[in-house]
């Protein structure tokens, strides 16, 4: 199956479009979903050329060409860095000097900011004209503030954020729902034979299922509660090999669950069938879904959730939570199984453990799972549509 991308996209070439990740590096290392998002959708334009900015982060600063695009890396500020962990986004903190000087340089006719709490209208007197400005909502966390002043357009990463957005106060008719994709051709399921040494390479029994989280290693997140289920299936006399892929909190004291995960990480790790690792780029992240069956994703709030659509994309028995955007990608029973309440450990481990035992079964929901990433959440879709978006601003 190929995915359903528009076919009226036979508009002239244009070009000034500037997409600016002011916290994140371009190429991704760490997961980090704005990079990952502006990487993507800027790889896939057929007809309108972009410029990349975004933070250096472990890289070099400067001007670079990367995939074919320019990309400038402006240099790291400890400051902002140090706020962006805190959590607090002061005005103005999103406009560098390095930044306005590139905007300055390039002249872009359309901005396009990966961060909600952009400063319109002090950007527009810094740089002496006003560009359209498209700013994307990755999370609700953001309300407007009319001294920032007001996009020409918001994208929402899935219709509960534009529902959300609204809600706030945005103009509901400058909102348009763009999801966040998945390379299908980088995530897809292993091929069988290879499925043995996949989990070997783990240090699993290749006989054994693997239960997978991936993403971020935070109580949001859902990862005491995935620990929790974790522990009590390994206590089971069954085959089983537990992974966990992501980030450690940057600031262990704003998670309540942290010292009890890292207790019982340590717990799990001692039996030999537990390995947690950190957050790695896409390429080797989809090296590991190949060898994982199931994936726990019990987040407590979830605007979309790339993990999700990366794991129906691998073919893996996705199970979540109804919250946030997840049921608008995840059909239950049908493309993965949901759960009510994601700290509900009981009804969670229930399920996980269900799947376990009778992994044969899912075998059509597994295919369902990657038949719908392919035809609605390849990254081609959904860049298509981001191409028209600009197209009709730019007109």
């Amino acid at each position: 199956m190929t995915p359903r991308v528009p076919d009226d996209l036979d508009l002239p070439r244009a070009s000034g479009v500037l997409v600016y990740v002011p916290h994140g590096a371009i190429p991704d290392r760490r997961g980090f979903a704005p990079s990952i998002v502006a990487c993507e959708f800027a790889k896939r334009m057929r007809s309108v050329t972009l410029r990349l900015v975004a933070a250096a982060e472990s890289d070099r600063a400067g001007s670079f060409v990367w995939e074919g695009l320019q990309l400038e890396r402006l240099p790291n500020r400890r400051v902002y860095k140090r706020l962006c962990k805190l959590g607090i986004r002061p005005p103005g903190v999103s406009l560098p000097r390095d930044f306005l000087a590139v905007c300055k340089k390039v002249k872009p006719r359309l901005v396009h900011v990966h961060q909600m709490e952009f400063d319109i209208a002090e950007f527009g007197r810094r740089v002496g004209w006003s560009p359209a400005v498209v700013l994307h909502a990755h999370v609700l966390s953001q309300r407007p503030h009319v001294a920032r002043g007001i996009a020409d357009h918001y994208i929402a990463v899935s219709d509960y954020v534009k529902t959300g957005l609204a809600s706030m106060g945005y103009p509901l008719d400058r909102i348009a729902t763009i999801r966040n994709g998945v390379d299908t051709r980088l995530f897809k399921p292993p091929d069988p034979a290879l499925v043995h040494f996949a989990k070997k390479r783990l240090g699993a029994d290749p006989k054994a299922p693997i239960l997978g989280f991936i993403g971020r290693k935070h109580d949001i997140k859902g990862y005491p509660a995935f620990l929790a289920v974790a522990e009590r299936l390994l206590g089971r006399d069954a085959p089983l090999f537990v992974l966990a892929v992501g980030a450690d909190p940057e600031r262990p004291s704003g998670e309540r669950g942290f010292c009890a995960s890292r207790e019982r990480e340590a717990r799990l790790a001692e039996g030999g069938r537990f390995l947690s690792l950190p957050a790695m780029p896409q390429s080797d992240l989809a090296e590991l879904y190949r060898a994982i069956d199931v994936t726990l994703l019990p987040s407590l709030n979830e605007t979309q959730g790339m993990a999700v659509i990366e794991s129906l994309a691998a073919g893996c028995v996705t199970i979540s939570a109804r919250v946030g955007g997840i049921p608008e990608t995840i059909t239950d029973g049908v493309t993965g199984l949901l759960v009510d309440d994601p700290l509900d450990t009981d009804a969670l481990y229930e399920k996980t453990a269900y799947v376990l035992e009778h992994l044969a079964e899912f075998a059509s929901l597994r295919s369902a799972a990657r038949a719908y990433a392919v035809a609605n959440l390849d990254w081609s879709v959904s860049a298509a549509r981001l191409e028209a978006l600009y197209q009709s601003i730019l007109a």
